[in-house]
């Protein structure tokens, strides 16, 4: 992003914090290498003034801050899939008050009442965010590693933002809260497979895992009897050998497939080392959703993310992985509203 680009969204920014302040927002200045760190105390009897939360950002140089949702719920679709929202809306109702996010999107509904979901538990990426403790970064907010939160179509009021409707929660099948909320048929067996999860690092024997399992079944699930204990048996033996064979993967303890034509081809590279590395975090950081699209930013690199080389020598890599097929450019650069955006690609090998 150049001087007058930075110029131009600071003076977006501040507009739109002054905005929603004026709309009667509770806003959180944020900060910290993710931009998501709160800079001020969660205030229970007032929220703070506004001169205070833009001095706490220019104090920070930071230009990310928090929505804090009062009377709202917003749901947090981590996946950058946008039949999500149509699928999010037909279930809570229809809402325009969309933020395009790093990873997703947040809808924003309104609500007085305690919103109690785990969307998680039916295999849908989207968390629920609630209360005057929780908050989501707003739109225009800049973060450290280049991501913008960018309003998804037309900018919103806060004062627009439409009530969440929980008659229809039955379409999304959630499952299993508790013994009166009972997993569907069509989704226990991905239920006992999460159990399975819950347990296996915990469990001192197949047979204990096993025992959990049925137990789990015979209480949780409609019509128990229709699902045969040779499935349990069957999903705690799949469990029990991922355990013998140390394969229980979770967040950083996890492995990811690097063609080893791949390495050869980019260490042979003028300044190879260069776009080996930006790579290798790149597929870190994105790989594992396919066709994942993101953005990237050199001086976020450097400031964050630990890359020790120049602007021009990450410049020069980003281009060779473009060369070669590794990137592709999912969108051009729009003046004033966005960067290029990214997404990871196989390779050309020469054969």
């Amino acid at each position: 992003m150049t001087d007058a680009n930075r110029k131009t969204h600071a003076h977006v920014f501040y507009g739109t914090l002054e905005r929603y302040w004026n709309e009667g927002a509770w806003l959180m200045p944020t900060g910290g290498d993710d931009g998501k760190r709160p800079l001020l105390n969660f205030s229970q009897q007032s929220r703070h003034r506004l001169h205070l939360v833009t001095r706490k950002l220019q104090l920070s140089n930071s230009q990310t801050y928090g929505i804090r949702l009062n009377d709202m719920v917003v749901l947090d679709i981590d996946a950058d899939d946008a039949d999500l929202i149509g699928e999010m809306q037909s279930c809570f109702g229809q809402t325009e008050c969309v933020v395009r996010t790093g990873r997703g999107f947040h809808l924003y509904y309104s609500t007085t009442s305690k919103v109690t979901l785990n969307l998680r538990t039916v295999g849908l990426p989207v968390d629920v965010n609630q209360g005057s403790n929780s908050f989501v970064l707003g739109p225009h907010s800049l973060r450290p590693d280049g991501v913008l939160y960018q309003f998804y179509k037309e900018p919103f009021s806060l004062c627009d933002v439409p009530r969440i409707k929980l008659e229809n929660t039955s379409t999304v099948n959630i499952t299993v809260a508790s013994k009166f909320n009972k997993a569907n048929s069509g989704r226990r067996h991905t239920f006992l497979i999460a159990k399975g999860r819950e347990y296996i690092e915990h469990v001192d024997s197949w047979y204990e895992l096993l025992s959990n399992l049925l137990y789990d079944r015979d209480t949780y699930c409609v019509d128990p009897n229709t699902v045969p204990d040779a499935e349990v048996e069957g999903i705690a033996k799949w469990w029990w050998e991922k355990r013998l064979q140390n394969q229980i993967y979770d967040k950083n303890y996890s492995v990811f497939n690097f063609p080893r034509q791949s390495f050869h081809q980019l260490r042979a590279l003028p300044s190879g080392h260069v776009a080996l590395d930006l790579y290798l975090y790149l597929h870190d950081k994105h790989g594992h959703i396919l066709g994942k699209t993101f953005q990237i930013n050199v001086y976020a690199l450097q400031r964050t993310a630990g890359f020790a080389f120049g602007q021009k020598a990450l410049r020069k890599a980003i281009n060779q992985l473009l060369e070669l097929g590794y990137l592709t450019i999912y969108k051009n650069y729009k003046v004033g509203h966005r960067g290029r955006i990214f997404q990871l690609s196989r390779p050309k090998y020469d054969l």
